[in-house]
């Protein structure tokens, strides 16, 4: 949701008078909460009643129809998308999309680009539907956070004996429990840990879920001065990432919280590719790509995903991951707080 921001943003310069309404899951909605580019949210539910189900989609079709948008885009290939967008956008909306071949719920169709960067492949869409010219300037994304998370994150910083402009780094171990392959090794981290704490810095990691294991150990390692920060709501961690002179992290969508705050980050990539998730536009950032004889499995090649190669060890950190070094990692870290002024 974090990489469609720019999207909203981009339509709503392009057209100041335009409403702009969006539909998305209860989970991704309160990333887009206090977002001056959007007027109306619409959540998609699912029921474990499929004719309960089918009734509310149907009422919000006839909603929609109501609305009279002129235009309607889909972000997403899927079948099931293009068909709510033509059932419910109108006879004269402008109905378009990605999809990997020709649709009759489409008016028209954009083949997604997967070997450049998602964020630069969804504002095409708005290049290719729209006319609208896109450039650099275009790719920064959008977060706000909640001022009450905001206070209780300095209250918070304060009786960790952190004032504003503290010299504090945030270490994010964890993925997505669907690719736990894309962690680096719990040892690396508690050395760059101990290498941070060696800085001057109070070193936070954070994690949500399943993810507070790693977090653990990683904060058991780095003592003292390593402080864990588990299970908190998104606002709240980004107000904590916000004021933090760094972050380090996998590919994980923790990565894009910290561009859209504009905090400086070195993110490690190896069985995925910084190409199409990595960091993209202005900005203190380096991003470290695992080399080898099979990184990048989950690469794209000429626009084909390449899922042909099964790694042998599924237990994290994948063999990709594990040959990134901490003397890498740090080397990164001291260039990104150069860049800042924070070495």
């Amino acid at each position: 949701m974090l990489m469609t921001t720019p999207v909203l943003r981009k339509l709503r310069k392009s057209y100041p008078g335009c409403r702009v309404d969006l539909l998305t899951s209860w989970r991704r909605k309160q990333i887009i909460e206090g977002n001056k580019y959007i007027d109306r949210v619409y959540i998609y539910q699912k029921f474990s009643d499929a004719l309960l189900e089918k009734r509310w989609i149907t009422a919000l079709k006839a909603f929609w129809i109501r609305q009279n948008y002129t235009a309607c885009l889909v972000f997403s290939a899927s079948e099931e998308q293009h068909r709510l967008a033509f059932e419910a956008g109108g006879k004269k909306c402008l109905k378009t999309g990605f999809a990997f071949s020709n649709t009759p719920w489409l008016d028209k169709t954009v083949l997604p680009d997967r070997s450049v960067h998602d964020i630069v492949n969804k504002l095409s869409l708005l290049r290719e539907a729209l006319g609208l010219k896109i450039s650099a300037r275009d790719y920064d994304m959008d977060f706000v956070i909640a001022r009450g998370a905001a206070i209780r994150i300095k209250k918070y910083l304060k009786s960790q004996g952190i004032s504003s402009g503290g010299k504090y780094f945030v270490i994010h171990p964890g993925c997505s429990s669907d690719f736990p392959f894309r962690r680096w090794s719990t040892k690396g981290y508690i050395e760059i840990a101990q290498f941070l704490r060696k800085q001057g810095f109070k070193v936070f990691v954070t994690g949500q879920g399943e993810e507070w294991v790693y977090a653990n150990q990683i904060m058991l390692g780095g003592q003292p001065g390593a402080q864990l920060f588990v299970d908190r709501p998104i606002h709240e961690l980004a107000a904590l990432i916000k004021g933090a002179r760094g972050l380090l992290c996998a590919d994980t969508g923790i990565l894009h919280l910290s561009r859209a705050l504009k905090t400086p980050v070195v993110s490690l990539f190896g069985p995925t590719t910084s190409v199409e998730t990595g960091c993209v536009g202005q900005g203190i950032y380096k991003m470290i790509q695992a080399k080898g004889d099979c990184p990048a499995c989950f690469a794209v090649v000429k626009g084909e995903f390449t899922f042909k190669r099964v790694c042998t060890n599924l237990y994290p950190p994948a063999p990709c991951m594990a040959s990134i070094t901490p003397g890498q990692v740090k080397e990164a870290i001291q260039q990104i707080l150069v860049a800042r002024g924070s070495a």
